[in-house]
């Protein structure tokens, strides 16, 4: 629904789902970190979590804001749409819009801002220079 970016498709499992029948909404957010990534971070950008590691480096979640526009059910199957919408010095924010693909309902609209941080440390430390580079690929002015 977003041109120009690839959807990454979830699939609503009934574990998904509170006594109410809708999706519970914290899986929102996981669902979006997990496509951000494992799909859009790492194959599609090539940002590798293992030379992160090697390097001592980690990315922590500092915020989440996601607006809920529609509620999903059993068997739904949302398609999300991920960039990158800041890049800061020890900072960067994952953007993210799903639908509901049978009917193209805007579902959530949200973002997560992560911090890099040293492992050892876990204090906050600059986005080394090749990661940035990499992400600039996924920069985007899409709202």
């Amino acid at each position: 629904m977003i041109e120009g970016l690839k959807p990454y498709p979830v699939k609503v499992r009934l574990y998904d789902t509170d006594l109410s029948g809708t999706v519970f909404f914290a899986n929102e957010i996981k669902w979006l970190d997990s496509a951000a990534g494992m799909d859009f971070m790492q194959e599609d950008l090539g940002i590798s979590y293992v030379k992160m590691m090697e390097a001592e480096i980690d990315i922590a979640v500092a915020n989440v804001n996601f607006n809920y526009k529609t509620p999903l059910f059993l068997d739904d199957v949302v398609d999300y749409y991920v960039w990158i919408s800041k890049i800061g010095n020890k900072s960067f924010t994952l953007a993210c819009e799903s639908y509901k693909r049978s009917t193209g309902e805007l579902v959530v609209q949200g973002e997560i801002t992560y911090v890099c941080v040293h492992i050892k440390t876990r204090k906050s430390t600059p986005i080394p220079e090749d990661i940035k580079k990499l992400m600039e690929k996924g920069l985007r002015k899409i709202r």
